[in-house]
């Protein structure tokens, strides 16, 4: 026993001690010597003393505290054996045997490794150097994977005295499966303390996987060719092959690529050849790479027939013709958007289809909560939407948008779903400034104040950015013997620097158009972020170069440049400072073939104002009645077997802005007329034109438009099947372990069976079978794949004499441990560590300080003890003493064994 300490509650009561010892003592000493000192006197007086001591020190709440060795501290070392920390397993041996080494002799010492599972490898002994030794001679757990949380669990089940246990974890902090952030505090809440030691996995340098597969989020269609991304990682620079395999079988040859160091992405077309599961395998291969665990990647697609579609027309067989077109091919079903007894009022109503096209139908058009279960059904359920424009009139005898008006669509969640915005818009514009710096340039210009043709060549440059807004970019060029870039492309924003470039330009060089349009071209189309891209060139004489190498074939020259850049959509301004009507002629076809304006300037003076005027950007007005031949911008699976030269034309369009991350494989001059996105789970698509005939009657009845209809509708289908049925399932997947929730109504007499099948393709695929129960419509199960491929997930509902009343059928690609991902962030399993010590009560320690663990163990326990009933018995026991010693005489020992001898003495001396 140690610290041993006597407290009291009301310590100020002790002081009712002096008064009680004084009136006690003072009758005592007040008598005389004689009766003083009688053994009765003195023993009732010493009695009297202790029963006031004890009544006092009762009153007084006494209390004894009092430490005594603890002998109930239990530690459990908690071992990570899996792959990723093989290189550092003496590194973690050597700090087991320091830390038992360091052990207090009473105190007892349990070893667990662990991987995926747990081995129990040194039971809770006092005896230091049998546990080191079962360490090493036991049984190796998997190592294939690290789920932590679990080895925390059972560890903490193993403690016999929690409140002084500790779990010290060596490992590097690769968590693979499930998370033991979640599990600690409840560890903690126990009573047991965890520390961490982080062991840093050792890498190779020389690795390579695949980390990824990107496919398609759109409906792939049978012989139709798409893209497959896959993403890589390699620690190194060198070549490899990639080869695929669908259904196990390898298409094609091997693909080359170049591996870069770090994260990479390569693309591989492919075509599936028919219906259903595909699974598909890809694996790489590298001389160099020394884990060959990682070089599999598997995943599938399932290729569903999908055929309902569902029209919505406004007005009475406004959709013929395009139902006619989709009838040859599909289930077309048409209602009208104001019959209340055919519209769908319930999203299991819409999910019946497997795509919604919505003829000439504005928001206002639509029942009460339609929109809501619409956006549902594209969103959450991951159905098909596709929206076609129309007009109607404004009731004073006009025409005007429908679908796509700017107020109707204002804040709405049909605006939401689609790909475009109807709004009050001006096309941001990327713009190259050329000026002719020529030594002819320097000519002062009458009227001007002493100006020289450049200076207000320069003056109309800045003139020009006034018309630009803060969306556009601007470049600024020269001309040369070939050509000077004075400013690459810079945004708006940045005016004051765009400006000073224009400052700095000086007298010199030659006049030569064409390596100058060839390089504002190339800037032109490497920007992204605007719809209009435009060249001004302002010169004052005839190019050096020619309009046409080859003036019959039309090719070569700066008339090349110039046609090259017009289809990409550049267009081309030139302003001339009064040059002769040869040279105005030459350039007025060249404005012409890039579809700008040309200006012949006799009064250099307007420059500034000519300038300005020509960058002048009209807003994209709602309702465009101008025929046109639309433009391919992006290249998708829409435009597969779409000759772009043979689009037809369109007698108009609906004004509206492409939303970011749209797709716009059809273009009006600077709007989009056919854009598409992935919108939640579903694909969204607008047209902005209608197909009712109005306008589109050259685009339906021609091959090529049929065409892009087919290819738009198909790619709007659904990636899987979204018909209502009895059982849905959402999955959720980490390394090796699935948790599939069922979500299903049974009956009473009714079972719920879950059947996971390996689809290897051999006699004897791995199965396994559950049969979860199911209470309020909802059971859950959990399962392990540890074998690479891709798995059949099979739920059905029995009925009591075993056959199938509903069915589900779902799939699960499993391609490698993340064990063996030797790219993990060593920072982030540090700071695993770090909260993991944080939730637990404990702290990081340092591998090189094992003794550090002990820091915070109770070496000694606290216990205290109430003697209060036990002083009040000794004090009633001593007062009854108390009262027989003043009433009876007595004896003590000494003198009754005194007396004894003296009478044996006095019998002797008788005889």
């Amino acid at each position: 026993m140690t610290n041993f300490q006597i407290e009291f509650t009301h310590p100020w009561l002790l002081l009712l001690l002096v008064p009680a010892l004084f009136f006690a003592l003072f009758p005592y000493f007040r008598l005389s010597k004689k009766y003083r000192k009688t053994r009765n006197r003195i023993t009732s007086i010493v009695l009297h003393m202790l029963v006031m001591v004890l009544s006092i020190s009762v009153l007084s709440g006494i209390n004894f505290k009092y430490e005594l060795p603890n002998t109930r501290n239990e530690l459990i070392l908690l071992v990570d054996g899996s792959f990723s920390g093989s290189e550092t397993e003496e590194a973690k041996n050597n700090f087991v045997q320091a830390v038992l080494n360091e052990c207090e002799p009473e105190m007892r010492v349990g070893i667990v490794t662990f991987g995926f599972n747990q081995v129990y490898a040194a039971p809770l002994t006092t005896d230091k150097s049998r546990a080191y030794r079962q360490y090493l001679e036991a049984e190796k757990p998997d190592g294939s994977a690290t789920d932590i949380a679990s080895a925390l669990q059972y560890a903490g089940g193993i403690f016999e005295n929690p409140q002084s246990g500790k779990i010290v974890l060596l490992t590097d902090g690769d968590e693979t499966d499930r998370s033991a952030s979640a599990v600690i505090r409840t560890i903690a809440a126990s009573g047991i303390t965890v520390d961490t030691v982080h062991f840093p996995a050792e890498r190779n340098d020389s690795e390579v996987l695949i980390t990824g597969v990107t496919l398609p989020d759109y409906n792939v269609v049978v012989e139709d060719s798409f893209k497959i991304g896959l993403t890589l990682q390699s620690s190194f620079v060198g070549a490899a092959n990639v080869t695929l395999l669908d259904n196990g079988e390898p298409v094609g040859e091997p693909h080359a690529i170049e591996l870069v160091s770090g994260t990479q992405t390569v693309e591989f077309e492919h075509v599936f050849h028919e219906q259903g599961l595909h699974a598909l395998s890809f694996e790489i291969s590298n001389d160099r790479d020394t884990l060959t665990q990682n070089n599999i990647f598997n995943s599938y697609i399932y290729l569903e027939v999908f055929d309902d579609l569902l029209i919505i027309e406004r007005n009475a067989d406004e959709s013929a013709a395009l139902a006619e077109i989709l009838g040859e091919q599909f289930n077309v079903s048409v209602v009208n958007v104001f019959n209340e007894e055919e519209m769908p009022t319930e999203l299991d109503e819409l999910r019946q289809y497997d795509e919604i096209i919505l003829m000439n139908i504005a928001n206002a058009d639509m029942p009460a909560g339609f929109d809501s279960i619409l956006y549902s059904y594209v969103n959450e359920i991951g159905g098909g939407l596709f929206t076609v424009g129309g007009n109607r009139e404004d009731g004073e005898g006009g025409t005007i948008a429908n679908t796509y008006d700017r107020q109707d669509m204002a804040g709405t969640l049909y605006q939401q779903m689609l790909p475009v915005q109807a709004i009050d818009y001006t096309p941001p514009v990327g713009v190259v400034i050329i000026i002719d710096r020529s030594g002819s340039m320097d000519m002062r210009v009458e009227g001007s104040g002493g100006k020289t043709k450049l200076d207000l060549a320069k003056e109309g440059a800045m003139s020009s950015l006034l018309s630009l807004t803060e969306r556009d970019y601007c470049s600024v060029m020269t001309l040369e013997d070939d050509y000077n870039e004075d400013l690459e492309m810079t945004p708006l924003p940045q005016r004051a620097k765009i400006e000073a470039a224009i400052e700095k330009i000086e007298i010199g060089g030659g006049t030569i158009f064409t390596g100058a349009l060839e390089r504002a071209g190339a800037a032109l189309r490497g920007l992204r972020s605007v719809e209009r891209r435009h060249i001004i060139l302002v010169t004052d004489g005839e190019p050096g170069d020619s309009f046409w190498t080859d003036p019959i074939n039309q090719v070569g020259g700066y008339g090349g440049a110039i046609k090259n850049n017009a289809l990409s959509g550049i267009t081309l301004s030139i302003v001339a400072i009064g040059v002769d009507s040869k040279a105005a002629q030459t350039m007025k076809e060249a404005t012409e073939l890039g579809g700008g304006e040309f200006y012949n300037v006799w009064d250099a003076t307007t420059l500034p104002g000519i300038m300005r005027e020509d960058m002048d950007i009209p807003q994209i007005i709602a309702y465009n009645p101008e025929p046109f031949t639309p433009k391919v911008r992006d290249h998708n699976s829409v435009l597969n077997g779409v000759d772009d030269s043979l689009l037809p034309e369109l007698g108009g369009f609906y004004g509206t802005k492409v939303k970011s991350g749209a797709s716009v494989p059809l273009m009006a001059e600077y709007v989009p007329v056919l854009a598409q996105w992935k919108f939640g789970n579903g694909m969204v698509a607008s047209f902005m034109c209608d197909l009712n005939g109005t306008w589109s009657s050259e685009f339906l009845e021609s091959e090529t438009g049929r065409k892009i209809l087919d290819n738009l509708v198909n790619c709007l289908f659904p990636v899987k099947n979204i018909k209502p049925g009895a059982i849905d399932t959402r999955m959720t997947e980490e390394n090796y372990i699935t948790s599939l929730s069922v979500y299903a109504s049974l009956e009473e007499s009714e079972t719920l069976e879950i059947t996971v099948t390996e689809q290897t393709g051999t006699a004897q695929p791995s199965v396994q079978k559950f049969t979860p129960t199911v209470t309020d419509g909802f059971g859950k199960v959990e399962f392990v794949i540890t074998n690479p491929g891709v798995h059949e997930i099979a739920v059905q509902i029995k009925n009591v004499d075993g056959s199938v009343a509903e069915s589900y059928t779902t799939y699960k690609s499993f391609s490698y441990s993340q064990e063996y991902n030797v790219f993990t962030d060593e920072e982030e399993n540090a700071r695993l560590l770090e909260l993991i010590s944080a939730r637990g009560d404990g702290a990081v320690v340092s591998s090189a300080q094992p003794w550090k663990i002990f820091d915070d163990f109770q070496h000694t326990l606290e216990h205290e003890f109430d003697p209060r009933w036990a002083f009040i018995i000794a004090a009633l026991a001593l007062f009854l003493l108390d009262i027989a010693v003043r009433k009876f005489k007595f004896k003590w020992l000494h003198e009754i064994v005194r007396d004894r001898k003296l009478k044996k003495e006095l019998g002797q001396n008788k005889k």
